[in-house]
């Protein structure tokens, strides 16, 4: 009998769902709903995962909540940081990524250059200064604490001061010297806020981000070990869809907006929508090209990613989105087009064994991590797209 139940769930998820209807999966996404999680939405709005036979719901909410919840099989999928996988791992909870969404750790710490002291040019140039942090846990704090072990640096080197998510209001005035950021967000505010010349004294800012220190793995698509064995076709479907759509988002940030505004609630002011559609034809970025013969559903950089290059067509990319749009929105663009090269890579998804090795490491270095978990069992890539086509992966 379980066998032939276990045939039938194959049979379900397979992708399709003309006989017995899409298969109703519910989505955990950490925090609330927010642009940055665009690739979810436009997935659900271009039909992505219809087409997958998937209904894909989402549920938002604190991102240990959500770990707790796959790792019991309540939910069989979830989108958190590698770091969450490898502390649950520990803990002996069966919970492994399938899908590296961002290339790029997205944490940092910003240092602001005032009128009392020369700029930061060294991370451990902020010894003795008072730093705010959003807590002692989750994406920033772990960029904070492997940007300190690499300066070979303590908590006692600064002043801590949890500030929750207050950062560029407390950089502005003065409050603080320096603070753990999300890399794709609160530098904007700051910088808007300087623009309108609300930052006080404020002449900038350094931005110490923690990738080129350390290679952390980010945010990852998670299930767990009971249904990659019992439920394999469900998880290669969600995949599947899923890098579509952040395929799509990459192409086409202003359609990406517009996916958007259905789930984000005041992402769009009157007026937004109409500018965005006018601008829905953008041009991808001109080094992504989308691989036709496999219908868009893989991406590839043509040679290596010039960062110089890709940041100054992403610039022309946000001053073309921001004609037009209301101030609000063209905030959000910009934290869209900031996020994006965050997620480029050769073969979207694919995860680096030895970034998780030094994920691994640095939060054993942070007594974040007592026994590390045999890293092998945290990821698997067989289920990218890229990867499963029979494409090279490293």
């Amino acid at each position: 009998m379980r066998r032939v139940l276990f045939l039938l769930l194959l049979l379900l998820t397979a992708g399709n769902a003309s006989a017995q209807g899409p298969v109703t999966t519910e989505l955990f996404l950490p925090f609330i709903p927010n642009v940055q999680f665009a690739p979810v939405y436009v997935a659900i709005e271009n039909g992505y995962f219809a087409e997958e036979g998937l209904d894909v719901r989402i549920r938002h909410g604190a991102e240990h909540d959500g770990v707790d919840l796959v790792a019991a099989n309540q939910l069989q999928l979830g989108i958190f940081g590698g770091e969450q996988v490898l502390l649950a791992r520990s803990q002996g909870r069966p919970v492994l990524s399938v899908y590296e969404w961002f290339q790029q750790f997205p944490a940092g710490v910003v240092a602001t250059i005032g009128t009392d002291y020369e700029s930061p040019r060294e991370f451990s140039d902020l010894a003795g200064k008072k730093v705010g942090i959003h807590g002692r846990s989750g994406v920033t704090w772990t960029a904070f604490v492997a940007l300190m072990n690499a300066a070979g640096m303590t908590e006692q080197d600064f002043e801590l001061e949890t500030v929750g998510f207050n950062v560029p209001e407390l950089v502005c005035l003065g409050l603080i010297d320096a603070a753990v950021v999300y890399l794709n967000n609160e530098p904007l505010q700051i910088d808007n806020r300087i623009s309108a010349r609300d930052c006080g004294d404020l002449r900038g800012y350094r931005v110490f981000p923690v990738t080129p220190v350390v290679d952390l793995v980010s945010n990852v698509i998670v299930t767990n070990e009971t249904t990659l064995e019992a439920s394999p076709e469900l998880v290669k479907a969600f995949v599947k869809a899923f890098d579509r759509g952040l395929q799509a988002a990459i192409a086409n940030p202003a359609a990406a907006m517009l996916a958007s505004s259905p789930y984000v609630e005041g992402l769009l002011a009157p007026g937004d929508a109409e500018v965005l559609a006018s601008l829905a034809s953008l041009a991808s970025l001109a080094q992504l090209a989308m691989d036709e013969a496999d219908r868009g559903t893989m991406l590839r950089v043509e040679g290596e990613v010039d960062e110089e290059d890709l940041e100054a067509q992403l610039e022309e990319l946000r001053a073309t989105l921001g004609r037009g749009l209301s101030t609000s929105a063209k905030l959000q663009s910009s934290v869209l087009l900031s996020t994006i090269p965050l997620w480029v890579a050769e073969v979207l998804g694919y995860s680096d064994r030895v970034s998780w090795v030094t994920t691994a490491a640095a939060l054993q270095a942070a007594g974040m991590l007592d026994n590390a978990p045999d890293v092998d069992l945290a990821f698997t890539n067989r289920f990218v797209p890229g990867c499963a086509a029979g494409d090279a992966c490293p």
